[in-house]
């Protein structure tokens, strides 16, 4: 997901995937990566803006694989596209939208998932 300016800048960090800016654009959130091979991850989770359905489902799906209690799980963001969780390695498939597939560390996947949270309920979202 490229955003162009101008937007406001909310929060930077960077994770285990790298530099992350929190933006503000028309009045609306997204998490932008200096790598821009994970556009489709800014896209993915800018269809998981709300708290309470990243607390309710997103969260525990991971959750689930990372604790064993199961092989995999599969999570969709609206019609952007869908996240297939391993214990390992979370595959994002999104070709079906334009966006390119990608791999990435569950552990930097639900790292961003919390600190996206994080962001959210503290902005009242």
């Amino acid at each position: 997901m490229k955003i162009s300016p101008p937007y406001k800048v909310e929060e930077s960090t960077t994770t285990s995937l790298g530099k992350t800016e929190i933006i503000c654009k028309d009045q609306d959130f997204y998490i932008l990566f200096e790598d821009e091979k994970l556009n489709f991850l800014s896209a993915f989770l800018y269809w998981w803006r709300n708290p309470d359905d990243i607390k309710d489902t997103l969260l525990p799906e991971i959750k689930s694989v990372v604790d064993g209690l199961v092989e995999f799980t599969d999570i969709g963001a609206d019609v952007i596209g869908l996240a297939y969780i391993e214990r390992e390695v979370t595959k994002l498939i999104g070709s079906d939208v334009g966006y390119p597939d990608i791999e990435l560390p569950t552990v930097g996947f639900n790292e961003i998932v919390l600190k996206w949270l994080e962001f959210l309920e503290s902005q009242g979202s």
